[in-house]
């Protein structure tokens, strides 16, 4: 789209030529002035606006969950809302799929060298509820890649380092050894972070800044 800078409006002006008589008496044999050629004025093309590429967003890719966006929207390839079993139909070739024994609603995908996802599914099973990824705070090697918000923030990152990333962070529950905050808002969706020890160790996608007292709800 091409637009219009402030004050560029042309503008139309009109010329008039003064014509000077030259009345000579007496001087009647003496031609007449020829008008000199008026000069062509050659019209200066216009500026034209270039439009500005359409920024694009790389899909994720599901092998490489260290390149997974964290958002409200969800985590990776799999999206808050979408349909199961299609949601993680790309991430199957390499994770494992492991339904839980807690309640049917659960679905883990594993994999050696990236972190746990977990997928919480709609009461029907039909769509994604809520996506976590997460692993041992306490256990350094429990802390695998599964990606990190816009801010920068991902598994294994400090309370300090969240809360700077996040100055509007909400300290949702405080108990002796672990906190859970969130960031966003109940339009958009949340991220809702889980700490242990100062240390975070699980991050999910939401429509609650509030975890759930059981974990089947």
């Amino acid at each position: 789209m091409t637009g219009t800078s402030a004050g560029g409006r042309a503008r139309i002006a009109g010329a008039i030529a003064a014509i000077a008589v030259l009345l000579l008496a007496g001087c009647a044999s003496e031609p007449e002035p020829t008008p000199s050629p008026t000069a062509s004025e050659t019209p200066t093309p216009s500026a034209t606006t270039t439009p500005a590429p359409t920024p694009t967003t790389a899909a994720p890719d599901p092998s490489d969950p260290s390149s997974w966006l964290i958002s409200a929207d969800g985590i990776g390839p799999i999206e808050r809302g979408a349909a199961y079993p299609g949601a993680i139909d790309a991430l199957t070739e390499f994770y494992s799929v492991e339904p839980s024994g807690l309640c049917p609603e659960l679905v883990y995908l594993r994999r050696d060298d990236a972190a746990d996802v977990l997928v919480i599914r709609s009461e029907d099973g039909s769509s994604v509820h809520r996506v976590w990824v997460f692993g041992s705070a306490r256990d350094p090697e429990g802390l695998r890649d599964g990606g990190a918000t816009e801010a920068g923030i991902r598994l294994g990152a400090t309370v300090a380092e969240l809360q700077a990333a996040y100055p509007e962070l909400e300290l949702v529950i405080e108990r002796p050894s672990s906190t859970v905050y969130s960031v966003g808002d109940d339009g958009a969706g949340w991220i809702i972070f889980t700490a242990v020890d100062g240390v975070v160790g699980g991050i999910a996608a939401a429509d609650t800044k509030f975890t759930p007292q059981e974990l089947c709800a």
